[in-house]
């Protein structure tokens, strides 16, 4: 009886927090899965939605169909730029939605009556909990015995207050809807930034990294470590190098490039084989992409780099980016000394002095448009970032599966690290790490 009633007062208090999603704003299931829509650029008129249910599934159909890839055009370049993707993060959250149904090695009894947490940092607009919530809910949904002690609290972080337009509205209809299997919260939060005190069973880090500048790497890191309960485990992803017009002779260049920087600490982790050239009057789909194969760096404070961030000419190297042009430019035999630019319909082909003279009165806009890791690259960036308590799981399957692409070139590489006891950390990794915190 008291665990009936303890079940209607958590339901109860899920409801009471729906209603009280704004004093101002309509909280109806219908309103919450508009709202929720508006922000991630669905534009065509929905359904009529009676219940928390119906908008949360309809919000997920969406995302698996129409809107599968959006950037965050809602925020300005920088740490705040990025994407939200549901097939690039499928494979880590297709393990972990089978660990927590028990297809995978964790027990049924130590799903039910453990209490879990689980934190999605760089969540985005929420595609990669809301593909998680849906997939784990249909397991939990068809087959009798999935009663929880406590629902599974869901922690959603990312760094831009305009994600919580979507993000508040996901997390209320998922508490509405599901209030016997999850409880999501969402925060603003600058992934630099120490997380709460809570502990968590799994930590999600989806196409993160690689737009956190290089200096607060340890910062990011150290936070996920400590959040982290003992044992738990660490999923993270990062963009992969990918020029899709590579030849196979500059594909061995960036594979070049890479191993030399996973084995030269002193060299930044990042492998950045585009640079972006693009008219801002004519947007980023107008964008040209040159093959920088050389990987020469010509941002003047490199360790600043962010992907997409777009930079001034006081910021970057002119002479190295004229180097990179003429590289390119040769690389595809051009007969002069020349880029194709759009002019906002086509291709035109353009003289690299008069690039050079646009970047420097800002009619043309530039930026590091492509970066990654290969896996021994991305593990040797975590684990000299940690405080030493973390180690690498080799789970073969769901990296594997995230490597497969249409176009044959590797997308994005991923790798799962879990939390060891202190007393399993050797003595001198204990001091390394101790040294680096202070």
């Amino acid at each position: 009886m008291n665990k009936i009633f303890s079940f209607f007062l958590f339901f109860l208090g899920s409801f009471s927090s729906v209603l009280a999603f704004s004093d101002a704003e309509d909280s109806s299931p219908q309103a919450l899965t508009k709202r929720y829509l508006a922000v991630v650029g669905h534009r065509d008129s929905i359904p009529a939605i009676k219940t928390a249910k119906e908008g949360f599934d309809y919000i997920v159909h969406q995302l698996n169909t129409s809107l599968r890839r959006k950037p965050h055009s809602n925020v300005e370049s920088g740490p705040q730029y990025g994407f939200s993707f549901v097939h690039k993060n499928k494979p880590p959250v297709a393990f972990v939605t089978d660990l927590m149904t028990g297809k995978k090695s964790w027990k049924k009894e130590d799903i039910l009556y453990k209490a879990i947490s689980i934190a999605d940092i760089g969540c985005g607009l929420g595609f990669s909990a809301a593909y998680f919530i849906s997939e784990t809910v249909k397991a939990y949904s068809s087959e009798p015995g999935w009663n929880f002690q406590s629902p599974i609290k869901l922690d959603l972080y990312d760094i831009t207050p305009a994600h919580q337009d979507a993000l508040r509205p996901l997390a209320a209809l998922v508490n509405a809807a599901y209030p016997e299997y999850f409880h999501v919260e969402t925060f603003t939060h600058d992934a630099k930034d120490p997380l709460a005190k809570e502990k968590y069973r799994i930590v999600f880090a989806l196409n993160l990294l690689h737009y956190v500048p290089e200096p607060t790497w340890p910062h990011v890191v150290r936070n996920i470590e400590d959040t982290l309960e003992k044992k738990g485990m660490f999923f993270v992803t990062t963009d992969h190098y990918h020029g899709y017009t590579c030849t196979d002779q500059q594909c061995q260049r960036l594979e070049m490039a890479a191993k030399e920087r996973a084995e030269n600490p002193a060299l930044s982790p990042f492998v950045s084989s585009l640079v972006s050239l693009m008219n801002p009057e004519h947007g980023e789909q107008f964008q040209t992409n040159v093959l920088n194969s050389c990987f020469n760096l010509f941002l003047k404070n490199p360790t600043m780099y962010v992907p997409g961030e777009r930079k001034s000419a006081e910021e970057i190297d002119l002479e190295v980016v004229k180097s990179i042009l003429r590289r390119s430019a040769k690389e595809y035999l051009k007969p002069r000394e020349s880029i194709g630019l759009y002019d906002g319909k086509k291709l035109a082909e353009t003289p690299i002095e008069e690039i050079i003279q646009r970047l420097k009165d800002g009619s043309l806009a530039i930026s590091l448009a492509n970066y990654g890791f290969d896996d021994r690259l991305l593990e040797k960036a975590i684990l000299t970032n940690s405080r030493g308590m973390l180690v690498r799981l080799k789970i073969s399957s769901w990296p594997k599966e995230l490597l497969k692409t249409t176009d044959g070139y590797p997308s994005s590489v991923g790798l799962t690290f879990t939390k060891r006891d202190r007393e399993e950390v050797p003595l001198d990794v204990q001091t390394n790490s101790s040294q680096k915190t202070n």
